[in-house]
């Protein structure tokens, strides 16, 4: 009966291991098969080995790179964004899912392999016939693997620098906080490194520490954008306050669509409603801005909306991040 409920725990274990979230980067969709093969076979070589077609909700989609980590996704993003895919951008799904929806014969290489029982069970008896003594290790041989700061101002600007990008894509976010921020003191800092920098201190709220990495900088607008980035993915409660003066003086209106997403995100349609306003209205040339517009009269269940919706289909194709999500809203609404 233990036998069985260690088995038994230990294929839960798996399962969980199976199921769980990853992020990979969505390239394009189409409803017709044919169309996704024929655009498929414009992936670069560089992207292609691993590059599938996935079928999902009806549509055929072609995903690259898979990874727990958002950050290495938004790496990868970058990349097939610079190789012509523009539209290209990050997706939440599970390692079981994409096994589901792969297309064709190859197996993604997320899907983790199950032991076969039998195997475990034989494990498990031969333990049974003969425990082995566990031996004390030496604490003389116990070694720690975190990087020993006190050693690293030996490490020069392209050392730090490369352990603090190796860390933040990795997601461990106190470590590359460490070495960015030796890395700016420095002065070793350069626009990616500030720009990561920023987006970790919004993730903890701590934006007198961003305006000491923005100060003097040519791209303000851009780390701003980063730490606010940071600061709604984590729900910071004071942000709104902390952004306001930057909101208010956004050229773009990209924050200020941001900002309507923080709200409504929140549950704060009145803000939310507001702040999308002002996008548009900052910008009313900009897709997201439109579609920030568009959303304003969707959530006053405005039939207008369904129009603007459609006005934006015209400019884009299926290979934008918004287009699927449109298409989606504007067949709901009809």
């Amino acid at each position: 009966m233990i036998k069985f409920l260690i088995v038994f725990c230990f294929s839960l274990v798996l399962f969980a291991k199976e199921d769980a979230n990853v992020y990979t980067v969505q390239l394009f969709s189409d409803n017709n098969i044919e169309t996704a093969k024929r655009l498929l076979e414009r992936v670069p070589p560089e992207f292609k080995s691993e590059t599938h077609l996935y079928k999902v909700d009806g549509y055929y989609k072609a995903r690259y790179f898979q990874s727990p980590s958002y950050s290495a996704i938004k790496l990868q993003a970058s990349k097939i964004q610079k190789a012509g895919f523009k539209g290209a951008f990050a997706v939440k799904t599970t390692k079981l899912q994409m096994n589901k929806e792969l297309i064709g014969d190859k197996k993604s290489e997320v899907i983790t392999v199950k032991p076969m029982l039998t195997h475990v069970n034989k494990e498990l008896e031969e333990k049974n016939k003969k425990e082995i003594p566990k031996k004390e290790i030496p604490r003389k041989n116990i070694q720690n693997n975190k990087p020993q700061l006190n050693k690293s101002d030996k490490l020069n600007k392209s050392d730090i620098l490369q352990k603090a990008k190796s860390a933040y894509l990795k997601g461990d976010e106190g470590e590359a906080l460490r070495y960015y921020e030796q890395a700016l003191s420095k002065g070793f800092a350069n626009e990616e490194a500030r720009n990561n920098l920023c987006y970790l201190y919004g993730k903890q709220g701590t934006l007198s520490k961003a305006k000491e990495v923005i100060k003097g900088q040519r791209h303000k607008d851009k780390l701003i954008y980063s730490y606010a980035y940071g600061a709604v993915e984590s729900n910071q409660k004071n942000y709104y306050n902390d952004m306001k003066e930057y909101i208010e003086s956004d050229g773009n209106g990209k924050l200020t669509m941001l900002s309507g997403y923080y709200f409504e995100k929140n549950k704060d349609m009145q803000m939310a409603e507001e702040l999308y306003k002002k996008a548009y209205e900052k910008n009313p040339t900009d897709v997201y801005n439109i579609y920030a517009y568009a959303r304003l009269f969707d959530i006053k269940k405005n039939a207008q909306a369904v129009n603007i919706y459609k006005d934006i289909l015209k400019s884009i194709d299926n290979t934008h991040p918004l287009y699927d999500t449109i298409v989606k809203r504007v067949a709901d609404l009809e």
